[in-house]
């Protein structure tokens, strides 16, 4: 039983006429006796019992066997105190007990001798109840402050420490009972203190949680540990702040996690927002676009904000049934690799990218992330490899035709060659009679047209000019169309389109010539039933010049195109073409430092392109003429050549022109016959004869006659040849076949260098 006084009223004397008609349970005792003189309701209720039956029952009965000893203690203490405040057990009329808070007043007589004792005595079981379910619960709360794994801890609004948990008690290094009514201060620097301080204040000034984190060392080892504390205003029942409740949560694998990832993430982010690739991430069940990097909105043309949130289909990126191929492609091996699809821009440009994708799981859902790479580079680099493996091969062919060609022509131009002194020859012994005379002279233009063939074949194996000049590419196709017009017989229409001040070109006339009207046969044969033949000039930057040979005809399938430059190769009937106009034409074209194109499709004619390099500056300025060298008087000459037909005819011609000929069948007899000592002015020596060649038999007879002029004559003159000629100095090229004019220059250019 505990006992309480508080101090009652002295003034005042309550008596059973004021309160017995209160509903508290009241009831009046004699204190002498200790009997019930009066109870009211409440109190009789409360015990089971009606106010009649408890008058004049003793407390001793009310209060039990139990607390029956105690009314004497009771009586002197209220005596004494004149009021008592305790806790008891009454007992009912059914024998049940029930734990009551009894409040007794004493009454005196007006003498002042104590005469009775008001007495409220409250049923307080429900307040017992809660009181065990409040102990309970702090039970409860001690064991869970004392076992959780947080920092806990209770502090007044000035900082001082009411309560804490061991885990606490570590982070202080002291035990709870020195850490109670002590503040941070008293345990840590200044500074850290400090800290806390200004965290308490900050959440008794919001009214509100506040969460920081923060870095603390344990004092009972020195291990460190991040902590996220919570601090919680604790409000009094005036709502104002009694206290600050404190967490602190041990964070330290978290935030090493966060920094993991954090680290993670920014790489991932540098590689993804910086990769040179187009790369996305989406929602892999519907193509939801989540993120994309700076390269897809530069290739694409398209900002951020307008494609996260969409899918590639929506955006018109992916075709549905290429993106089905990419889904399908998953489906097969889970990841791609290499999987060359089209694009579309945002201008509608289709763009072939090679992709890989892989896809991955992520809070329940699946992602894809898929790169690209833009192919359209690759895609050129391998079609120029293509073109250059092409060229390369279409160059070896010509080369071994070419291998093939210089020795053909060699002897053809032999053959023209006596056929063109013979004619000439015998046309100076019979220049009165003009019937002769018109003969031989279409002789002579019948070597020509077979010279210049003879040409063509051996553009195939050299690759400059012999005798390059500066040509004028309007004029020359304004008479190829003039010809053209005189021979098509009008069932072909032609036009020509000619760029006006187009710049000179420097090339051979006559075998820029040839291939411009092969490939006008070839455009007129590819249009039997009538069509349109266009010539074009054109000056394209930087410094180049084209000539377009355009017709409205059949065209070629692919097949057939790729095929259309090949030595020999036609598409023509037996007798109507041989093959060689369009490989000798890329040849010449090469040979002038040019190029030789063609478009062409089913259906659609054909255009061949022409390329030059333009001359520098427009156009150039026509070279003055030389001032022709005197004429030489009658030479000893000496003619070196294997050719039987060449030793026949040549002297002749030279004797036309009033020289003395002597002849040697190669290089060792013309040496021999020099050696002699025979008195020569001039030596005529073959560059291409068999055992020891032209080039041979120079360097012999310099050794003999360093300064005897020597002409080289060859049908195709080479680097190697050219670059001697330029070192011996006292040698000139002479190109067969040759006319007799053309002799008769040479033979003055050399006799002049001679001297």
């Amino acid at each position: 039983m505990s006992q309480r006084t508080p101090a009652p009223d002295p003034g005042m004397q309550p008596s059973w006429e004021a309160v017995a008609a209160s509903a508290l349970p009241l009831a009046m005792v004699d204190h002498a006796t200790g009997d019930l003189l009066q109870v009211n309701p409440a109190y009789a209720q409360a015990r089971g019992y009606t106010p009649e039956e408890m008058v004049g029952m003793n407390l001793g009965r009310v209060l039990g066997p139990s607390m029956a000893f105690r009314l004497e203690e009771i009586r002197r203490n209220l005596e004494s105190q004149g009021h008592l405040v305790f806790e008891t057990v009454n007992v009912r009329k059914d024998g049940s007990t029930f734990p009551v808070l009894v409040d007794a007043t004493l009454v005196r007589d007006p003498g002042g001798a104590p005469r009775t004792r008001i007495v409220y005595a409250r049923d307080i079981t429900e307040i017992k109840k809660a009181e065990g379910a409040r102990q309970k619960s702090a039970a409860f709360l001690r064991t869970l402050l004392d076992t959780l794994p947080d920092l806990i801890w209770l502090k007044d609004p000035e900082g001082v420490y009411l309560e804490c948990n061991p885990r606490f008690e570590r982070f202080f290094g002291a035990p709870k009972g020195e850490i109670l009514g002590r503040t941070d201060y008293d345990f840590v620097d200044k500074a850290l203190a400090d800290f806390f301080r200004d965290q308490d204040r900050r959440a008794l000034a919001t009214g509100r949680p506040t969460v920081n984190e923060e870095e603390i060392t344990f004092r009972d080892d020195g291990h460190r540990e991040s902590l996220e504390t919570i601090k919680t205003p604790i409000l009094g029942p005036d709502g104002r702040p009694i206290g600050v409740l404190g967490i602190g949560r041990d964070i330290t694998d978290r935030k090493r996690a966060e920094d993991q990832l954090r680290i993670s993430e920014e790489k991932y982010h540098k590689a993804f927002h910086n990769s040179p690739l187009l790369a996305s991430l989406s929602r892999l069940e519907d193509g939801l676009i989540l993120e994309v990097n700076d390269r897809y909105c530069q290739m694409l043309g398209f900002q951020r904000e307008e494609v996260v949130g969409r899918t590639s289909v929506e955006l018109g990126v992916f075709e549905p049934e290429v993106r089905g191929r990419m889904i399908a492609a998953l489906e097969r091996s889970r990841s791609v690799q290499n999987l060359e699809l089209p694009i579309r821009s945002r201008d509608g440009q289709v763009i072939p990218c090679l992709f890989f994708a892989e896809p991955f799981h992520a809070g329940g859902e699946r992602f894809l992330l898929v790169m690209a790479l833009d192919n359209r580079e690759r895609r050129t680099a391998e079609e120029l490899q293509r073109k250059l493996d092409a060229e390369r091969n279409q160059m070896q062919k010509l080369d071994s035709l070419g291998s093939l060609a210089s020795g053909v022509a060699h002897d053809m131009n032999n053959v023209l060659g006596a056929i063109q002194a013979m004619t000439e020859t015998v046309a100076a012994h019979v220049a009165g009679d003009p019937f002769l005379a018109d003969r031989f002279a279409l002789i002579e233009r019948a070597c020509a047209r077979g010279r210049d063939l003879v040409k063509g074949l051996t553009h195939f194996a050299r690759k400059d000019l012999r005798e390059p000049e500066w040509l004028d590419l309007n004029a020359m196709v304004a008479e190829e169309m003039d010809l053209l017009a005189r021979t098509t017989l009008q069932k072909v229409h032609l036009v020509m389109d000619l760029e006006p001040s187009l710049p000179k070109v420097m090339g051979e006339g006559g075998t820029l010539s040839s291939a411009l009207m092969n490939l006008c046969v070839n455009a007129v044969d590819a249009m039997p039933g009538g069509g349109t033949l266009t010539l074009r000039t054109r000056t394209v930057p930087p410094g180049t010049v084209e000539v377009h040979v355009e017709d409205s005809g059949e065209g070629m399938s692919e097949g057939v195109l790729a095929r259309a430059m090949e030595p020999f190769f036609t598409t023509k009937p037996i007798g109507k073409g041989t093959g060689m106009g369009l490989s000798m034409a890329y040849a010449t074209l090469k040979a002038h430092g040019g190029n030789l194109s063609i478009r062409s499709a089913p259906g659609q004619g054909t255009r061949v392109t022409l390329s030059l390099p333009a001359g520098t500056g427009g156009q150039a300025p026509a070279p003055a003429a030389p001032s022709a060298p005197p004429s030489p008087g009658p030479l000893r000459i000496l003619l070196v050549d294997d050719d039987p037909l060449i030793l026949s005819t040549i002297p002749d011609l030279l004797e036309v022109l009033g020289h003395a000929v002597a002849t040697a069948s190669n290089g060792p007899a013309a040496l021999a016959r020099i050696g002699s000592g025979d008195d020569l002015d001039l030596v005529i020596l073959d560059l291409n004869m068999p055992g020891m060649n032209g080039v041979e038999t120079l360097k012999g007879l310099r050794r003999l006659r360093p300064r005897l002029p020597v002409l080289l004559a060859t049908g195709f003159l080479d680097e190697a040849t050219g670059e001697l000629l330029e070192r011996d100095g006292r040698a000139l090229s002479i190109l067969k076949p040759f006319s007799k004019a053309h002799l008769a220059r040479r033979i003055t250019e050399i006799t002049a260098l001679g001297s």
